[in-house]
C-alpha cells in the first residue's frame, strides 16, 4: 500500500469518525462522489482528494461545524496548500455562484495532509441539473434515490453508483477513469436500467458493446 493510498484511507476514517454519527442522528443526507466513491466500489484508482456531496445547504453548514478543528487559521494556509480557498473559523462555508450560474455552498479542509471537500450545488432555476442532454450528473440533484451503501471502517458509507459515475466521466473526457469503471462493471453485477438513465443517449450503444466485451 503506497503513502497516497494510506493518506486517503486515514483521512476518510477520521472524517467519518468525526461526522458520521452526528449527520445520521440529524437525518442529514450526504454522499461520497469522485475517486473515493470509485475506490470504495472496487475500482483500482488512487484518490487525490475526498469529495462529498450534500443534499441540502444545511448539511454543509453542519459538516463544517464538525470539521472546525481543521479550519484554516489564516490566508497563508491556503497559499501554503496551493489552493484558492480554505474553510476558516470566521467563514467555514463559501456561498457563491460559478460561471454557469450554479449556486455553491462549499467547504474545504485538509486532514492528514489530504484534501477534503463538501459541497451542495444547486442548478439555476429551470435547469435540468446536468450540463448535457440526458444522463445523470454525479454531483447533481438526481443522484439521491440511487445511492448505495458501502462498508468502510465500521460505517455504512453512501456512495454515488459507478453507473452514474461512468456517464459523468464520459462527459468530462476522463478516458482512463471510464476504462476503470467499465472494467469494474464487467466484473460484477450492475444495474442496467440505472446505467441507461445515467448515460447521455450518444454513449449507450458504445458502452453496451464495451460491457459485453466486444
Amino acid at each position: 500500500m503506497n503513502e497516497k493510498t494510506m493518506a486517503w484511507e486515514t483521512a476518510l476514517q477520521y472524517v467519518l469518525d468525526t461526522t458520521y454519527a452526528e449527520l445520521e442522528r440529524a437525518n442529514l443526507r450526504w454522499a461520497l462522489i469522485g475517486s473515493v466513491a470509485s475506490a470504495l466500489q472496487g475500482c483500482p484508482v488512487t484518490p487525490w482528494d475526498i469529495d462529498l456531496l450534500a443534499c441540502t445547504p444545511d448539511v454543509v453548514e453542519r459538516f463544517a461545524s464538525l470539521m472546525s478543528p481543521h479550519a484554516a487559521t489564516s490566508p497563508a494556509d491556503a497559499e501554503r496548500r496551493q489552493v484558492d480557498w480554505l474553510s476558516y473559523l470566521e467563514e467555514p462555508v463559501s456561498v457563491h455562484r460559478d460561471d454557469y450560474g450554479y449556486l455553491w455552498h462549499f467547504g474545504r479542509w485538509f486532514v492528514a495532509d489530504f484534501q477534503v471537500e463538501m459541497a451542495h450545488i444547486a442548478p439555476p432555476e429551470g435547469h435540468p441539473g446536468t450540463s448535457w442532454a440526458g444522463g445523470i450528473w454525479e454531483a447533481g440533484p438526481k443522484i439521491w434515490p440511487h445511492l448505495r451503501q458501502v462498508p468502510f471502517a465500521g460505517h455504512q458509507v453512501p456512495v454515488v453508483p459507478l453507473e452514474i459515475q461512468l456517464g459523468t466521466n464520459l462527459e468530462r473526457g476522463l478516458q482512463e477513469r471510464v476504462d476503470q469503471i467499465v472494467e469494474c462493471l464487467r466484473q460484477d453485477e450492475y444495474d442496467r436500467k440505472l446505467l441507461d438513465r445515467s448515460l447521455a443517449p450518444r454513449y449507450r450503444d458504445e458502452i453496451r458493446r464495451l460491457l459485453q466485451g466486444s
